[in-house]
């Protein structure tokens, strides 16, 4: 079942469920509620649930475009169990980590754990997809705003396919981290991971063990390690 739920102001909630293996996209929904005049850009928001998703956790990893990850943000679609966006910041923000030291040499520290923390989250959850450089609202509803291009987003996504295979224990069985470039190299980075049959993960410079809950990347207790043992 693909449940998308698609809010047009305070007042009025459409509830759409599709069946079926054949989805439409949500680019193709728009398009519907266009020709209707039913869509309202600056209002619409929305909020994906249940297997939305799966396109994400689908789509070949070469069929991933600047266009594709833009259509994302025009949808304003929401973080969810599945989808986490991370900014590519300032090197001073405290939020959305800058990845890259100031000479674009290797993955800044707080940022590289940051980014750790996440993918492994996913791993010992249901899977999910981390996109970096795109900016997500600074509140609730956490959506996508606006794309924040990383430079040598290909470098940087080869870099981190290494600080995964060091930085990670067990080894996650499935990872996949692709840079997703315009013509002049900047973009945003495409990392996806599967539920893991070998979670528990843990992040080994931090010695965290992480878990997806809901749209947040908390860390896991006691009780949730050994359940997973």
């Amino acid at each position: 079942m693909w449940l998308c739920r698609i809010q047009f102001d305070s007042n009025f909630l459409l509830d759409i469920t599709q069946f079926g293996v054949d989805l439409i996209s949500f680019q193709d929904y728009r398009s519907v509620l266009v020709d209707r005049g039913e869509f309202r850009s600056k209002t619409t928001i929305f909020r994906i649930e249940g297997e939305a998703l799966s396109e994400f956790m689908t789509k070949p990893v070469h069929d991933i475009t600047m266009e594709y990850i833009q259509s994302i943000v025009d949808a304003g679609t929401e973080e969810s169990q599945l989808l986490e966006f991370k900014g590519s910041g300032t090197e001073s923000d405290e939020v959305n980590h800058w990845p890259w030291r100031a000479d674009l040499s290797a993955v800044q520290t707080k940022a590289r754990n940051s980014i750790l923390d996440e993918v492994v989250a996913f791993a010992n959850a249901d899977g999910g997809v981390l996109l970096l450089g795109v900016n997500g609202s600074k509140q609730p509803p956490w959506i996508a705003e606006a794309i924040s291009p990383i430079p040598k987003c290909a470098d940087l996504a080869d870099r981190l396919i290494n600080i995964f295979s060091e930085c990670v224990e067990p080894i996650l069985p499935y990872l996949e981290v692709q840079g997703v470039a315009n013509s002049s190299g900047t973009g945003v980075v495409f990392i996806r991971v599967n539920k893991s049959p070998g979670s528990p993960h843990r992040v080994i410079p931090t010695n965290r063990c992480t878990i997806r809950r809901g749209d947040k990347c908390r860390t896991m207790s006691m009780h949730e390690i050994h359940a997973l043992v």
